[in-house]
């Protein structure tokens, strides 16, 4: 009864929208920062899509209820009998997912079409009984993790059953993040039981940690880029770690403290997370262009706001986390709008090679491929290139495994009568965030003559 009054009471506070405080400064970005959720409550920030619709959840003191913010507020439903509902992701077709309590007590994870306003169910891992969903793509591929009965990462589609991501012989893993071709990342416990950063095609592969002994994935982009945390060597820090492939870590620093971690990464490579600073205060940051910058520092003297932790950022400058608003726990929504510099001219690419660019023979192994780019910008300065896209005359998201910004693997099979031809997408940006895109092919030809 406590659960269903509180919805109601939460839902008339939902009809009223959060006004903004903008903060426009001298030279720079325009910097604004939203209220998220329904006054009154804690509130926490997890999601956003490219539209700038975010997803949180809050406690009314007692239960959690979960929330999506985009010019107005608006509730996801709790299923009956249910409550704690928590919504932890969004993609942009506005499909929110997370967990909820059913009658049996055990957590349930679901997808919530904020379209339709249609709940449902996402399978449970074979032998799982709890387990709550963390991310979503494009798609609609669910990734999460279950905590009782057994305690595996999943990667779950459509009405398809769950698939578990297994482990690295500890017993244990999660899933935290999932890219446009359902690459999963998260953690791994191995047989000495340290916790390893894990990435999941059809596979689970360990990823180098900065030295360190324990180290977790939280976030992956379109790219293959992965975001996330390490400890350094000698175990002394945890840092802040983004990896350009499975055994290249970088640091991304500190905010002056001894402790970063790195949430979530967006298609350009932009970085998000927290850090501890030098008076050992939790900071929210953004990376970017190898800078780490405190989220604090873009606000002005007397904003009322502290951010503590961005969860996520999409590609246009909008970050969603957890701060406090005038003394009070909240979830933040932080747009940042560039400068207008006027340039406006995308950059050239003038090929793309992939090598080796014919597959040969048809052996049904994966094969490695390296892409090349030729790019230039009016600006003078280089710009940033990266494989977005994988594409095949007949598609297995199995037969094509990015593994890097510029690599990834394909499988040497011809189709059912002929040849096989994969496409390969390349997206370039510059620092005003003009894109310009190109492909390059890499065929499995019907027969070794190449016809």
């Amino acid at each position: 009864m406590h659960a269903r009054s509180t919805l109601a009471t939460l839902m008339v506070l939902a009809m009223v929208a959060i006004a903004p405080s903008a903060v426009i400064r001298a030279s720079g970005p325009t910097v604004t920062v939203e209220d998220l959720g329904p006054a009154g409550y804690v509130t926490n920030g997890r999601g956003v899509n490219t539209s700038g619709l975010a997803a949180g959840f809050g406690n009314d003191g007692t239960l959690d209820f979960g929330f999506t913010h985009g010019a107005t507020l608006a509730l996801v439903p709790v299923p009956d009998p249910g409550d704690a509902l928590q919504a932890l992701a969004v993609n942009d077709a506005g499909v929110v997912v997370g967990s909820y309590i059913p009658a049996s007590g055990f957590r349930q994870p679901y997808r919530y079409d904020s379209v339709s306003n249609v709940l449902t169910a996402v399978p449970y891992l074979s032998g799982a009984s709890s387990a709550t969903a963390t991310a979503v793509n494009a798609s609609g591929v669910v990734a999460g993790f279950t905590a009782a009965g057994k305690a595996h990462g999943f990667r779950q589609s459509g009405a398809d059953p769950a698939e578990d991501i297994g482990d690295l012989g500890g017993g244990s893993s999660a899933a935290t993040g999932i890219n446009a071709t359902n690459v999963v990342v998260g953690y791994a416990k191995d047989a000495a039981l340290h916790q390893q950063a894990v990435r999941f095609d059809s596979t689970l592969h360990a990823l180098t940690s900065l030295g360190g002994t324990n180290a977790q994935a939280n976030g992956i982009n379109d790219s293959g880029v992965i975001v996330g945390w390490s400890q350094d060597t000698g175990n002394s820090h945890l840092l802040a770690t983004r990896w350009s492939s499975d055994t290249t870590p970088q640091s991304l620093g500190t905010l002056g403290g001894v402790m970063s971690q790195a949430m979530a990464v967006n298609t350009t490579g932009d970085v998000v997370g927290w850090s501890l600073t030098a008076a050992n205060e939790i900071h929210a940051f953004l990376w970017q262009n190898g800078t780490l910058t405190d989220l604090n520092d873009m606000l002005p003297t007397g904003s009322g706001w502290v951010l503590g932790t961005a969860y996520a950022l999409n590609n246009t400058g909008v970050i969603v986390g957890d701060g406090t608003f005038n003394g009070e726990a909240r979830a933040f929504r932080l747009t940042i709008t560039p400068e207008d510099n006027g340039d406006t001219t995308a950059p050239v690419i003038a090929w793309v090679h992939a090598s080796p660019d014919t597959l040969w023979s048809p052996n049904n192994q994966l094969v490695p491929v390296t892409l090349t780019v030729s790019a230039s910008d009016d600006s003078g300065v280089a710009p940033s290139c990266s494989l977005v896209g994988l594409a095949s005359t007949d598609p297995n998201p199995a037969d094509m495994v990015q593994t890097g910004p510029l690599s990834a693997q394909l499988r040497a099979s011809k189709s059912n009568g002929g040849g096989r031809c994969y496409t390969l997408t390349v997206q370039c940006s510059d620092a005003a965030g003009n894109l310009a895109t190109a492909t390059a092919t890499v065929k499995v030809p019907k027969s070794a003559t190449g016809k």
